[in-house]
């Protein structure tokens, strides 16, 4: 019954049931003309006959109209949502992060997957499941979020901090994590063909952990990267360079 009237009240619901109750009313009047035999002159039955071609076309114009305005209003919350992370860009406290990944959803929900989350705060952020391909999330603030199986295809997050961030069978192929930290990131599972990773901040025993997170694209990047060590204010920081081949010195 709630389902019903919540239906109700959207343009959609209220046009189709008005227009079928107009019908049945229509149906049934005509049914005991018909059923008692109630002489009707000529000029009336063609007036009835009329009626019922006019609901039919009015139905059919009110679906296009609450289609049409159903549309509309779907389009005027897409751009309020992303005004609204627009809004909350440089906004570094724990409530925006709260409210940002509840517009991410609100998004996906929509079907809207390319966001623009540059600089966005997403601390702690529980962005399980979302789809984020190709969105530009650099140097956003991902710390302790949760992306486990997230599809972040595509996506950039160069000079993002990923570290102590759950991404347990996240889809990062093609990804672009330069200059990303993601220390202490927990990659099990994790899908990372083609991912971008030079200068990416890791821990030391990253290529081990690689190989217990049964990581897709593991030998590519093992291939490919190095772990390089420096000392930064007193702190031994690891990063990802890629490696310099016999080739390459030739040259």
């Amino acid at each position: 019954m709630c389902r019903f009237k919540k239906w109700m009240a959207t343009y959609t619901g209220f046009y189709i049931t008005a227009t079928v109750c107009m019908a049945i009313i229509v149906t049934v009047v005509t049914f005991v003309f018909c059923l008692f035999n109630i002489p009707v002159d000529a000029d009336v039955k063609a007036v009835w006959l009329n009626i019922h071609a006019s609901i039919v076309e009015v139905f059919l114009l009110g679906l296009f109209i609450t289609k049409f305005n159903d549309f509309t209003k779907k389009q005027r919350d897409i751009k309020g949502w992303l005004d609204e992370i627009d809004y909350y860009r440089f906004w570094k406290e724990p409530e925006a992060s709260y409210r940002n990944g509840g517009l991410i959803k609100r998004l996906n929900k929509a079907k809207i997957t390319k966001i623009d989350l540059y600089t966005c705060h997403l601390e702690g952020a529980k962005l399980d499941d979302v789809v984020l391909i190709g969105s530009d999330i650099r140097g956003a603030d991902l710390r302790n979020a949760i992306l486990s199986r997230a599809n972040l295809k595509g996506a950039d997050f160069e000079l993002a901090d990923l570290s102590n961030s759950q991404l347990n069978w996240a889809d990062l192929s093609t990804a672009n994590l330069s200059g990303a930290n993601i220390e202490n990131a927990n990659l099990y599972g994790a899908n990372l063909s083609g991912t971008i990773l030079c200068n990416t901040l890791v821990d030391e025993n990253w290529f081990e952990k690689l190989k217990e997170w049964k990581c897709i694209g593991a030998g590519e990047i093992e291939k490919k990267y190095c772990i390089f060590s420096e000392n930064l204010d007193f702190d031994t920081k690891y990063s990802l360079k890629v490696r310099v081949t016999q080739v390459d010195k030739n040259a």
